[in-house]
């Protein structure tokens, strides 16, 4: 348990950042039904109490959406300043993660450029964020090293392994593709929208159309940059998993906001624990695990221990 303390703490303040973040954005049924989500869900409880990089991953994520979110709305220095802070922490957590978000962040290029200075702020978030990472990556010779390192896709046999990880996920699949259906008939064909629901969804339509692009950004960049000893399709769900929740938050919250007119935070935490069964079980029913006997790693150290080495081998 002692090792895993620190992920808990991530993953307690992860709650907190997506709840004021969806708040931020759509309100209050929304944050309700996203923390929903992260908090019952047995892929993220599972994430989220791993003894390594992955809570403090979807930390990061989470900080850096917020930051930018923040930038986009109200674009003042204190936001532009924490996602300088923020994608540079996360370059530290996790690398593909933060040049993805990099790249989708230009998505929101077109709001930043209505604001006030906004050359000037850019220009200090993009310095903080650089002074944080490319001197470190300049003097570890981060940039030659991830060069050489051969990329998965060099492996591939045709077009299914490049979507493979969508058929052996069709639950997950199935609701993206709804989703997705769902935002571009509200925003393609409006006059055949309710309008109720067509007032509520097209408010949230810059939200809506990023994080569908950054989940494309995303699954192409794992494919393609990933090296192939990495390549692990619980590390694309890790990366895919925060916008994916912020989606169904922003869903879900318009969805309640639309069906009813009182108690639309207890409708959203219900459509958002109902999703949960639907896409995976509840964390309560996967339980706890923590027999080392059973780890590869206690099987790897007593092989270790029944070998003789010399003193230089490492």
């Amino acid at each position: 348990i002692a090792p895993r303390m620190p992920a808990l703490v991530f993953s307690f303040l992860t709650c907190v950042c997506l709840f004021y973040l969806l708040r931020h954005i759509a309100g209050r049924t929304a944050a309700l039904a996203g923390l929903t989500w992260f908090g019952l869900s047995g892929k993220t409880a599972w994430f989220g109490t791993q003894a390594r990089y992955y809570p403090l991953t979807l930390l990061m994520v989470t900080a850096v959406a917020y930051s930018f979110f923040r930038t986009v709305k109200w674009g003042n220095w204190a936001s532009f300043i924490c996602l300088g802070l923020a994608e540079g922490l996360l370059f530290h957590t996790h690398q593909l993660s933060a040049f993805v978000f990099a790249v989708a962040a230009v998505y929101g290029f077109p709001l930043i450029r209505q604001h006030a200075q906004w050359k000037r702020k850019c220009a200090v978030a993009a310095g903080i964020a650089g002074s944080m990472t490319i001197p470190w990556a300049l003097w570890s010779g981060f940039f030659e090293t991830a060069s050489l390192v051969p990329k998965v896709f060099y492996l591939f046999g045709g077009i299914y392994d490049w979507i493979e990880y969508g058929f052996e996920h069709p639950i997950s699949l199935l609701v993206f593709v709804v989703l997705g259906s769902v935002i571009v008939g509200l925003f393609l064909f409006p006059r055949y929208v309710p309008r109720p629901c067509q007032e509520a969804f097209s408010k949230h339509r810059f939200y809506y159309l990023f994080l569908c692009y950054w989940m494309g950004v995303i699954y192409l960049s794992f494919h393609t940059l990933v090296p192939a000893a990495s390549y692990f399709p619980d590390r694309l769900t890790l990366m895919l998993l925060m916008p994916f929740i912020m989606t169904l938050g922003l869903l879900v919250g318009d969805i309640s906001r639309v069906m009813v007119q009182r108690w639309e935070g207890m409708l959203a935490v219900g459509l958002s624990l109902l999703s949960v069964f639907l896409i995976h079980r509840p964390a309560l029913f996967y339980g706890f695990n923590f027999d080392v006997t059973q780890t590869g790693q206690h099987r790897l150290n007593t092989y270790l221990a029944q070998e003789e080495f010399s003193e230089d081998v490492r």
